[in-house]
């Protein structure tokens, strides 16, 4: 039964993948006859779909690795999506809105976040917008929480725990995944500074002093 990481990327065509803006989702597969292919289509097609991506964030890619494995792991399965843009520039690649989500217990080690951007320039205010947070708190977290059926759990991963239970890296073993039981969005920006652009120029100056 794989225990899968997904690398939920959003990015322009023209992008370089380190400038893609990626989360790291995870989800327990029980079923008897999993089917990768069709699990990483439809994480892709809900993240392409849930909300209107600004201009140019037009490609949703989800690649799928079986934490069960040793490193460096295969691709298990992979799938890219064309989303429909709403052809608004995007705000900053930095601002995100945030789904903190939790297992049975909201604790550390029992929790885990999604950064959700870059966003519309018109989606963006002093605060997120009511929709916007309506939009991650209940289309995207029911999506993740049904998708691929009653086998497939969305899960917290916990490496610490994983380590103490005898999974490792090198020679993979069976992660601590946790289902998903709750989760909020906050009514705050939050800011990812590694997913700002790298510079192109600098306007320098001098002084007489």
């Amino acid at each position: 039964m794989p225990r899968y990481r997904a690398l939920v990327s959003t990015y322009a065509s023209t992008e370089l993948p380190k400038d893609w803006c990626t989360n790291t989702i995870y989800f327990d597969d029980g079923g008897v006859g999993t089917n990768a292919q069709n699990l990483a289509t439809d994480i892709a097609n809900l993240f392409a779909t849930f909300r209107v991506l600004p201009a140019t964030f037009n490609r949703v890619k989800c690649r799928l690795y079986d934490m069960s494995e040793p490193a460096p792991r295969e691709i298990q399965a992979e799938a890219t999506v064309v989303a429909a843009t709403g052809g608004e520039i995007p705000g900053p690649r930095e601002v995100a809105l945030c789904l903190s989500y939790h297992a049975a217990v909201n604790k550390p080690r029992h929790r885990g976040r999604m950064y959700i951007g870059p966003i519309p320039f018109g989606q963006m205010s002093q605060r997120p917008l009511a929709g916007l947070i309506a939009s991650l708190r209940d289309t995207l977290s029911t999506g993740l929480e049904n998708i691929g059926g009653v086998d497939v759990d969305w899960c917290v991963f916990s490496r610490a725990d994983s380590l103490a239970a005898g999974w490792s890296e090198a020679l993979g073993g069976a992660p601590v995944f946790r289902p998903v039981k709750g989760g909020w969005v906050d009514d705050e920006w939050d800011t990812q500074r590694s997913r700002g652009l790298r510079l192109t120029a600098r306007n320098v100056f001098t002084s007489d002093e």
